[in-house]
């Protein structure tokens, strides 16, 4: 019918308040519960470890506003310099400010208040207030974090010579994430970084947006997996992430170039190190129910409300066409408590100036809180290097193996467009309470007064299965020719399959909710993308105080995407065995598309940069490329940026 809110006209002031069924749904908040068992086999000793952990949403502790008084401070270094921009917070509360361009405060504050300051490659302080009214802090530079090697791109430097916007995390935060995809684990994690996810579906990837929308169109960030650029990262598993960093303005960016231009990933996995071999095995269970779920009408309730309406209608409803004992919860029949459990092994080792290996294994199974949703991988991650010649020559290898299944709910029309007619949790939201979910002969129950349609019924009669295959690897050679000049090439590949599959028996809910011919549809789409760089580097420091860090390089990257789509209705029959084109009674109801794209990128690269005392820097970056997605003309262009 309408939306309808009973007793109050906001229901935002009301969290109690019931809600009609006509409403759309953004989100539906989950309780989630995780329980892990983390295991880690250093030979021959093992130790074992259970967490339990539940999240629940943060409390916000308010500001004490009796007996406070105003206090004054400044924020100095270790020279005495003033610090601008320096945190400063009143512990376990939201009351704080940021100092001047002077390094100034001023604060409101209780007498038995304790502040913390921070800020950026300085180390934290907690400072007790007392009877103090005027303070001097002094920060220590935290020469651990600023000494720490970031990964950037074609290369590493130091955290204290970055002049580009560079966000680092590590892989301990990525880790304890419980998630089925890299995307989604970041969420939370960079500042800077937006990561919501477009679907509910379990295994859905996330939308990743660095510093907002760029472009009209295509406004995702460039993933680059151990120096290789890759269509999208979620093949990976969490436990085999060694370190992300999100480089996002145009000075950390620009040496990718154009696909720069909406930021870029760079994913480090594990890698082997010297020593004795070591085996990790990472485990966790959990489950997903939906907790708080929105208190909508019963049927009697609806009942009555719309017999106070009818006195009110034009056209009054007639409610001798429904059941006012009927009370559906539609959230109830389209939902369950889902289950997750995920593993992962890890070999690693090698012999100093001999050799280094990592090898992954991982399996993750989620459901999804909607019924006959699901999702299923197993991955097969190696990192290998060999030392040829000590100090001169080094080669080695990383390869992915990733095979993923998944089963989803219908959430677009015929058109490949999200609709929320066509959605399922919005139609439970929607329809009236007194539609039985399922009538007394099994048939599915139907609105007589408006074709919202049954929701049980969409996720019962349509059967969406996407297989996805996907080998992701690159070898490369590394030769250090003197001292601090180093040459660099590398060989990369990825091959992808995704097949796709949708079937929908006859059936008929209502007037509009029906299928009247069996229909079948099937896509397979292949890619094959390589990748072939170049670069030569050279590090060296002049008189104690001045380095200097170059770069070169040459890459050329071209790939090739074929996509094949068949339909066929009025099939044989509804088994599984007889989801096949050709088992269709008229061969002139089946359809076919073919397509395919091809492109190809040459580059140019080079980055500059100096550093004198380790006070002053500069970085100078230029990236010349050419694509065969342009006409000749049009194909090349330059990106140079300086800071």
């Amino acid at each position: 019918m309408n939306e309808i809110c009973k007793g109050n006209p906001n229901p935002r002031l009301n969290t109690k308040t019931k809600l009609g069924r006509v409403m759309k749904l953004t989100s539906i908040p989950l309780f989630v519960f995780t329980t892990g068992v983390y295991a880690s086999v250093h030979s021959p000793n093992m130790r074992i470890k259970s967490d339990i952990m539940i999240i629940e949403k943060p409390s916000i502790v308010s500001t004490p506003q009796q007996n406070t008084r105003q206090i004054t401070g400044t924020v100095i270094d270790a020279t005495g310099m003033p610090i601008i921009g320096a945190n400063v917070m009143v512990k376990g509360t939201t009351n704080g400010t940021i100092t001047d361009i002077d390094g100034k405060f001023t604060l409101e504050v209780a007498k038995d208040a304790i502040l913390q300051v921070s800020y950026i490659g300085y180390m934290n302080q907690e400072i007790l207030v007392g009877n103090k009214l005027v303070l001097s802090i002094s920060l220590q530079e935290d020469t651990q974090k600023l000494d720490e090697v970031v990964v950037i791109g074609y290369g590493t430097m130091k955290k204290s010579d970055i002049t580009g916007a560079i966000s680092s995390v590590s892989e301990e935060k990525i880790a304890r994430q419980a998630v089925a995809n890299v995307s989604t684990a970041l969420q939370g994690l960079a500042t800077g970084v937006s990561v919501t996810s477009s679907s509910g579906s379990p295994g859905s990837a996330a939308t990743i947006r660095i510093r907002g929308v760029g472009t009209v169109n295509d406004a995702e960030p460039l993933f680059v997996v151990d120096g290789m650029p890759v269509t999208d990262i979620n093949y990976l598993n969490t436990s085999d992430i060694q370190s992300m960093e999100v480089l996002k303005d145009a000075s950390a960016s620009a040496i990718y170039g154009s696909r720069g231009a909406n930021g870029v990933i760079l994913i480090t996995t594990k890698k082997g190190a010297a020593g004795k071999t070591t085996v990790t095995l990472d485990a966790y269970w959990g489950m997903n129910k939906i907790l708080n779920n929105l208190d909508l009408m019963s049927g009697p309730e609806w009942y009555d409300y719309q017999e106070q309406l009818n006195t009110v209608r034009s056209v009054p409803i007639n409610l001798a066409l429904v059941n006012r004992n009927v009370s559906t919860n539609w959230m109830d029949e389209i939902t369950h408590t889902a289950f997750m459990h995920n593993y992962s092994v890890g070999i690693s080792g090698g012999k100093e100036n001999d050799y280094k290996f990592n090898l992954g294994l991982n399996y993750i199974n989620q459901d999804g809180t909607i019924k006959k949703s699901n999702y299923e991988r197993f991955s097969v991650r190696q990192s290998t290097e060999k030392t040829v010649l000590k100090d001169h020559l080094v080669v080695g290898t990383n390869a992915s193996i990733a095979r993923s299944t998944d089963a989803s709910i219908s959430e677009r029309n015929s058109s490949n467009v999200y609709d929320s007619d066509y959605g399922v949790v919005s139609n439970a939201l929607r329809l009236a309470p007194v539609t039985p979910a399922k009538n007394a002969d099994g048939s599915y129950g139907y609105s007589p007064y408006i074709d919202y349609y049954n929701p049980l019924a969409s996720i019962m009669y349509r059967d969406n299965q996407r297989e996805k295959l996907a080998f992701i690897g690159n070898m490369y050679g590394e030769w250090q020719i003197i001292k601090g000049l180093k040459f660099k090439s590398s060989f990369g590949a990825e091959i992808r399959r995704v097949d796709n599959k949708t079937f929908s028996p006859v059936y008929e809910v209502s007037s509009s909710q029906k299928n009247l011919e069996s229909s079948l549809s099937k896509s397979q789409t292949k890619g094959h993308y390589y990748t072939f760089e170049n670069t030569l580097s050279y590090e060296k420091t002049f008189a104690e105080k001045h380095s200097i860090s170059a770069l070169v390089g040459y890459t050329n990257e071209w790939g090739k995407q074929e996509t094949l789509s068949v339909n066929a209705r009025d099939l044989i029959g509804e088994s599984d065995n007889l989801h096949y084109i050709d088992a269709t009674l008229d061969k002139n109801k089946t359809t076919a598309s073919n397509s395919a794209t091809e492109y190809g990128l040459m580059s140019y690269l080079g980055r500059l940069h100096y550093d004198y005392n380790n006070k002053y820097l500069i970085t100078a970056t230029f990236r010349r490329d050419g694509s065969s997605k342009f006409s000749s003309k049009n194909r090349w262009g330059n990106f140079p940026r300086s800071l």
